[in-house]
């Protein structure tokens, strides 16, 4: 369990380790087939949210799995850097 820290305290994503899943919740979700962080309006701190996503990095990640829009897989380490300081 990680804990997300921008739109709700106590906001969590999972990581399914064995099959290097991030299930993202709200965290992040797709945009015409794009990656991205939630929308400034349902989160409370953008700055927290972008922390957030830098802590993703961490992980070993090849799915993520969006509450919002479904699955990606296409550049996951690079967009996240991306998301994290935009």
């Amino acid at each position: 369990m990680i804990l997300v820290l921008e739109q709700a305290h106590g906001h969590i994503c999972l990581y399914l380790h064995e099959s290097k899943t991030l299930i993202a919740g709200d965290a992040l979700f797709l945009q015409d087939g794009e990656l991205v962080i939630s929308h400034p309006t349902a989160t409370l701190d953008m700055d927290q949210a972008k922390k957030s996503i830098k802590t993703l990095l961490d992980y070993d990640i090849d799915k993520i799995v969006c509450y919002h829009g479904g699955v990606y897989k296409d550049n996951i380490k690079e967009t996240l850097k991306k998301i994290s300081i935009n």
